[in-house]
């Protein structure tokens, strides 16, 4: 737990892991005949589904390569609201599995383009170092 706890303060964006997540997740993977184990040197760790490795954090060896096809957002207007963002153009949210997602924010009175909920997560997360290491 440790490990990642530090293993995160190198990004902007993280999954928050308390004891409970640990608890459940190492149930998780041994369900599946996977492990967890220590790195040689003790900086780090690697968690094995069974099949692959699926989870690599090494203190001495961070990987900054952002990777959005985890991250999420479930509430923007929370998030919006948490970040402070405001659009540079009018813009139009369009997510086909949160209607509540659907959201038009407007700074002026010119034409609102239209962009995926996908699309306004990764340009609004391409500037911060995001770190999302869930597979499932």
């Amino acid at each position: 737990m440790s490990i990642y706890n530090e293993y995160v303060k190198h990004f902007d964006l993280y999954t928050v892991r308390d004891r409970k997540f640990w608890e459940d997740y190492d149930r998780e993977i041994k369900i599946d005949d996977g492990y967890f184990s220590l790195l040689n040197n003790n900086q780090g760790y690697l968690v094995n589904d069974g099949k692959e490795i699926i989870e690599y954090c090494d203190l001495n060896n961070i990987n900054y390569s952002n990777d959005y096809n985890m991250i999420r957002i479930i509430n923007v207007q929370n998030f919006i609201d948490l970040f402070g963002y405001l659009p540079k153009t009018n813009i139009q949210i369009i997510d086909e599995l949160i209607p509540e997602n659907n959201i038009t924010l407007k700074i002026n009175e010119e034409d609102v383009k239209t962009i995926t909920i996908s699309e306004f997560t990764k340009n609004i997360l391409k500037n911060l170092k995001t770190l999302s290491l869930e597979k499932y």
